[in-house]
């Protein structure tokens, strides 16, 4: 189902209520929706992604706290408490995607029970349940196409539930895909039990999803600890063996491979996007830009316009 406004909060946590009271859980529900101001909060939600088409919003579940561009989506587990706030001076256009809990159950069946099982009982759901690492993930073209069938399909057919299965079922199948990689990068941390290595993984990627949503402000390996509730050395050591560069160096190139993009989209003066990410000046944004391509910013632009 694709909605273009948002349900009154009250409104919305009845009908959760009513589903648990019968045992029909969420069903899919996409919201694309334009808004300036919007706030929801502690909304037990189903499997959901965070996403932007144009503007900013803030995502919060538990003590992670993020602010979701158009370049990545948040991802909350289903179960999840979560906070999402859009408070911004020119709308945002949403695009969240929430996923009904049967469907989830029944893809992870079929990705982890075996042919002969599937055949016998055809019903058999798997033990466990699919749980990804809650977290920004960086925009794919195999979302993006998504997004433009289902905007499409809509326009076009109106709500047709079998083509919504299906894509919400290759959808979980793209993310359990994202979620190995994700799983593989954890296991580089040199922890003896696997319970432990996956919690620091998860702090980890609550500081690394702050360097992502603060990125424009003065950022200190102190208070990137502090998010990540790790001393100072073992952040940085833990950070760098796992992502395979310091903090420093991960927010150096976050900023200029923003840079870049803005530099061939927008055409905001060379000086304000320096500033605008951060840098204290234009000679700063600059030498770094250099060091980094080879050319400044400007001789940039004019390459690549």
């Amino acid at each position: 189902m694709l909605r273009t406004q948002f349900l009154e909060i009250d409104s919305l946590r009845k009908m959760i209520s009513q589903a648990d009271a019968e045992g029909r859980g969420w069903p899919t529900c996409i919201l694309n929706v334009k808004a300036q101001q919007e706030y929801r909060p502690e909304v037990r939600g189903p499997l959901s992604l965070f996403i932007n088409l144009q503007g900013r919003s803030h995502c919060k579940v538990g003590s992670h706290e993020v602010s979701i561009d158009t370049e990545r989506y948040f991802l909350s587990n289903s179960g999840a408490h979560y906070d999402f706030l859009i408070d911004e001076t020119v709308p945002t256009e949403t695009f969240n995607i929430h996923i009904e809990e049967k469907l989830m159950d029944q893809v992870y069946a079929g990705l982890t029970l075996s042919e002969s099982k599937l055949l016998d009982q055809p019903d058999q759901l798997s033990s466990g349940r699919m749980n990804f690492f809650s977290q920004l993930y960086q925009r794919d073209v195999f979302l993006d196409g998504l997004i433009s069938e289902i905007r499409q399909g809509h326009f076009e057919n109106g709500h047709q539930k079998m083509l919504e299965t299906e894509q919400m079922s290759r959808l979980l199948v793209h993310l359990a895909t994202i979620n190995t990689s994700s799983l593989l990068e954890m296991r580089r941390l040199p922890a003896l039990r696997e319970a432990t290595r996956r919690e620091t993984y998860r702090r980890l990627i609550q500081a690394r999803d702050y360097i992502h949503s603060c990125y424009d402000q003065e950022l200190t390996l102190d208070k990137l600890a502090e998010v990540a509730c790790m001393s100072r050395y073992h952040f940085l050591r833990a950070f760098k063996g796992t992502f395979r560069c310091t903090p420093y160096q991960y927010l150096k190139n976050l900023r200029i491979e923003k840079a870049q993009w803005l530099l061939r989209k927008s055409d905001c003066a060379v000086t304000d996007i320096g500033l605008g990410l951060g840098y204290q000046n234009l000679s700063s944004f600059s030498r770094v830009f250099r060091q980094m391509l080879g050319t400044g910013p400007q001789r940039f632009r004019e390459e690549h316009a």
